[in-house]
């Protein structure tokens, strides 16, 4: 009588009736039509039993089969029901506030339970079309900056072609674009001429200045990358003579030698090798280099002699008396050093001593062996040299 006073409109099904009287705190199911829907809740403690899985089951059973008989009119709703959890956990609410007053410390609130539904998921999928939209728009801005560039580069070569075609071409540039090589070639001409000069100056008596000796020899520096060999080896000998000292000026000259060194001659070999010892500029690499080239370019020159066949002689034939006995056969020629004359071969042997140049026993077995070819040919001023 006190529900039907207190809502006289709402009927109370009376499947309802027992689920009210256990639990007057949960909130009132609405219902439409004739059907309820019961909150699901356990009868006793917090744990849901047999009993109350199969109360369930069977509740559902029916309103199913009261919608079938409705045709569909009718319709169940769910209703949100939010359970007062202090009155459920009323035992473990006491001990907790025990708990936390014994220990001194703050009691915790209680949490406002959510108001969502059971059935609503927390999971969403990110929305990606405003990322989709800024890679499209970088795609389009990369395409135009492409065809941009290429545009501008089609006009720039356009435009160089056209002012090529067109702009007229003076004298003096010509001249100005005359090849580099022929400067170098003046450059080297003049500088080699001037020291020249300055070598017969010394054979009269005149000393040159140290001023004008480095001018050449900054001159000449940039030039040696690209001179023969021929003039480097000029370009040695005529600073040389000048007396000249500058070690970084003659090191410059001879690290362009070893390039070209296989076109060396005799005679420019011999040259390389005095100037060395007249500027006292022992460099063993270089000493070597030119020491081993002279072994090669003597062996090149040599012929190879043929051995003749051991065969047994013939019988001497029996003396008969009054018999004139011919002589025997003169002896061949000494071959003569090659590709080195004796005088050369002196001046090599001479500034590699002086050098204290270290002589592989390959060079000395070959440089005594054309040594001892060239003796017999020597003259009297020329065996003091040895």
């Amino acid at each position: 009588e006190s529900l039907g006073s207190q809502s006289p409109k709402v009927p109370i099904a009376p499947s309802c009736a027992g689920v009210v009287g256990r639990r007057p705190q949960e909130a009132e199911a609405r219902p439409v039509g004739e059907n309820c829907v019961q909150p699901i809740v356990p009868r006793s403690g917090e744990l849901f039993t047999a009993a109350d899985i199969d109360t369930f089951m069977d509740s559902l059973g029916d309103s199913k089969s009261n919608a079938k008989e409705g045709g569909g009119a009718a319709k169940l709703v769910v209703p949100q029901i939010v359970e007062d959890r202090s009155k459920l956990t009323s035992n473990f609410g006491d001990v907790a506030n025990d708990f936390f007053r014994d220990h001194k410390m703050e009691v915790p609130t209680e949490t406002e339970l959510t108001k969502e539904t059971r059935g609503s998921s927390s999971f969403h999928v990110p929305e990606r079309r405003g990322l989709r939209d800024q890679i499209n728009a970088m795609d389009s801005w990369l395409e135009e900056d492409m065809s941009a560039r290429d545009k501008l580069g089609d006009r720039s070569a356009t435009a160089i072609k056209a002012h090529a075609a067109v702009r007229p071409v003076s004298t003096a540039e010509l001249l100005e674009q005359q090849p580099v090589s022929n400067k170098c070639v003046a450059g080297e001409n003049d500088c080699l001429t001037k020291l020249d000069e300055l070598k017969r100056c010394k054979k009269l008596g005149q000393v040159a200045s140290p001023l004008t000796l480095k001018a050449l020899a900054q001159q000449a520096k940039p030039l040696f990358p690209g001179l023969p060999l021929e003039k480097l080896v000029q370009s040695l000998r005529l600073f040389a003579s000048a007396r000249y000292q500058d070690h970084d000026l003659y090191l410059r000259i001879l690290g362009e030698i070893p390039v070209q060194v296989r076109g060396i001659s005799p005679e420019m070999l011999t040259t390389c090798l005095r100037v060395l010892w007249r500027i006292r500029l022992h460099e063993e690499t270089y000493v070597e280099l030119l020491s081993m080239e002279a072994m090669n370019m003597i062996r090149a020159k040599r012929k190879p002699a043929a051995r003749a066949p051991r065969r047994p002689g013939p019988k001497p034939a029996p003396l008969v008396e009054g018999e004139i006995q011919p002589a025997p056969p003169a002896s061949p020629p000494p071959e003569a050093p090659a590709p080195f004359s004796p005088m050369q071969l002196i001046h090599i042997g001479n500034s590699l001593t002086r050098l204290n140049a270290k002589h592989h026993t390959r060079f000395m077995d070959v440089f005594q062996e054309q040594l001892a070819l060239a003796i017999p040919r020597m003259t009297q001023e020329e065996c003091e040299l040895v």
